[in-house]
């Protein structure tokens, strides 16, 4: 399931659905190729200037050393 929001996220989770968010997204299409990690990047910094809030500034926040 995708989606941002935390009640829908934790009711999901305890139903055993498996979550993911827009960071998410931008982390799984970095791993996949089809975004680099600095179009990634871009994106998201656009997004928090547009007013989304993230928990992190840049997807490497999140990614593991050895991804892209």
């Amino acid at each position: 399931m995708l989606s941002d929001d935390y009640d829908a996220r934790k009711k999901a989770r305890l139903l055993g659905v498996k979550v993911s968010g827009t960071i998410g997204v931008l982390v799984l299409g970095v791993k996949r190729g089809i975004l680099t990690l600095e179009e990634g990047n871009e994106l998201l910094e656009k997004m928090i200037e547009k007013g989304f809030y993230s928990p992190v500034k840049r997807l490497e926040e999140v990614m593991p050393a050895s991804s892209p």
